[in-house]
C-alpha cells in the first residue's frame, strides 16, 4: 500500500515490530497470529484431513508460487497499482469473514429484504477466500507453505534470524517430525528448511529421542 500511494502509511510500524521479533522467532506472524491460518488449520482438521487421494507431493514447481506472487505484488505497487488486497492473508480473510456473515446479521436481525444485492467484486473476494480455505485438500496448510506472499516477505526475513533449529547425531529418521510439520519445514534428510520453519517446536516434541533443539544462532 505504502509503495502504491508513494507515501508511508503507519500501520506499518506494526510490520516493522512483527520483522523484528521474526529474528528471534522465525515467521512469528505465521505461526502464532495469522487469522487465515488459523482458519486454514480448522479447515483442514474438519474437512481435509481424511482426503488423501488428490494429495500433491511436497516438492514441485508450486514451492515457488508464493515468491512469484510477492514479487508481482511488489512490481505492481511500484507502478502504483495495489493488488495485495486481493492475497495477502489479512485483507483476505476479513473481507471473506465479513461478506458471509454481515448478510446473515442483517438478516437475522432485520430480514432478508434489507440484505443488499451481492456485487461481482464480492463474489470475488468470497470465491477467493473459500477456494484459499477449499487447498487444504491438496496439501495440509497448502495456502501458507506454498502460496501465501506474506509468508514469502516472512520468509525473507528469516535469512537474518538470530535463532536456529538443530537435529543431533542421535536422530533415528523416524519422521514424525516431517509428518507433524504444518509448514514443510523438514527436509526429506531431516533437516531443517529454515525459510520455512515457524519455531512452533512441534517437531521437537513428537521426537521420540528428543533430537531436535532450538538455540542461538552463533552457538
Amino acid at each position: 500500500t505504502s509503495l502504491a500511494s508513494r507515501a508511508w502509511v503507519k500501520s506499518l510500524a506494526w510490520g516493522c515490530l512483527m520483522l523484528a521479533i521474526g529474528l528471534l522467532i522465525p515467521r512469528v506472524f505465521c505461526g502464532y497470529v495469522c487469522p487465515l491460518g488459523t482458519l486454514i488449520d480448522g479447515a483442514d482438521w474438519l474437512l481435509w484431513r481424511r482426503v488423501s487421494r488428490v494429495r500433491v507431493a511436497g516438492r514441485g514447481w508450486w514451492r515457488h508460487l508464493r515468491h512469484f506472487l510477492l514479487a508481482g505484488i511488489l512490481v505492481a505497487g511500484a507502478c502504483g497499482v495495489l493488488v495485495s488486497g486481493f492475497v495477502v492473508a489479512i485483507p483476505v480473510v476479513t473481507r471473506g469473514l465479513a461478506l458471509l456473515v454481515k448478510p446473515l446479521q442483517t438478516a437475522a436481525g432485520r430480514g432478508w429484504h434489507q440484505v443488499p444485492p451481492i456485487t461481482g467484486g464480492q463474489v470475488l473476494s468470497i470465491g477467493l477466500f473459500v477456494t484459499i480455505l477449499g487447498l487444504g485438500i491438496l496439501a495440509p496448510r497448502f495456502w501458507c507453505r506454498y502460496m501465501c506472499p506474506t509468508g514469502a516477505l516472512f520468509s525473507l526475513a528469516s535469512l537474518l534470524r538470530l535463532t536456529d533449529r538443530r537435529v543431533s547425531e542421535s536422530c533415528v529418521q523416524c519422521g514424525k517430525c516431517a509428518e507433524a510439520c504444518s509448514f514443510d519445514a523438514i527436509g526429506p534428510d531431516f533437516e531443517p528448511r529454515m525459510h520455512h520453519c515457524t519455531f512452533c517446536q512441534t517437531c521437537g516434541g513428537v521426537c521420540p529421542v528428543q533430537s531436535v533443539g532450538f538455540s542461538p544462532r552463533w552457538v
